[in-house]
């Protein structure tokens, strides 16, 4: 019961770390000379519909993201929550082009509900990613541009699954993964 309380309580802190990080960005006060560019943001990595808020400061990127993913047929249904902060360092590479480097941190939850038609198995998890990330972006016009970045991610996750019918078969698993993330982003500035 110790490391569930444990668990949540980290969770919770994280969440609260990326957001803040996400509205600091937002309220810093930034003198004149340097303002600062506020856009809005949608990208495509085949997993659902993430939204972004890049905040474009004189040499450096925060871009707080939030992710949603359902799924559903007869027998399943499935989602997906993220929400993650990422944090860059530009760098100009011609008239049109920049690029990016830096990372992200973020936290996501799923759930996962499968009707066998004799039982119910349901299965929540929750992670922790890092994803150091190179990026490459083009404004084809002055306040719109488009993304391409490619990061490596690490994920620390843990996962609960029980079944109705059978509560001895309940379990659950704690573990790590990592893998490659391509995505390619729309944004535009104010």
């Amino acid at each position: 019961m110790k490391s569930r309380k444990s668990c949540v309580k980290h969770a919770k802190g994280a969440v609260r770390v990326a957001l803040l990080s996400g509205i600091a960005a937002l309220t810093v006060q930034i003198p004149l000379a340097s303002a600062a560019d506020y856009g809005v943001g949608v990208l495509f990595s085949g997993q659902g519909s993430t939204v972004t808020a890049p905040v474009r400061l004189e040499s450096l990127t925060v871009e707080p993201e939030l992710s949603f993913f359902r799924t559903s047929s007869n027998q399943e249904t499935f989602h997906v929550v993220t929400l993650s902060t990422g944090i860059y360092v530009r760098k100009d590479l011609g008239q049109s082009f920049e690029s990016y480097v830096g990372g992200r941190i973020g936290y996501s939850r799923s759930k996962d509900r499968f009707d066998f038609g004799t039982g119910t198995q349901n299965a929540a998890s929750h992670a922790w990613m890092l994803s150091p990330t190179f990026g490459v972006q083009h404004f084809f016009a002055k306040r719109f541009s488009i993304g391409l970045d490619v990061g490596l991610q690490y994920a620390r996750f843990s996962q609960k699954t029980n079944l109705s019918d059978f509560p001895t078969l309940n379990s659950s698993a704690n573990g790590y993964s990592s893998g490659t993330l391509t995505r390619i982003l729309l944004r535009t500035y104010f």
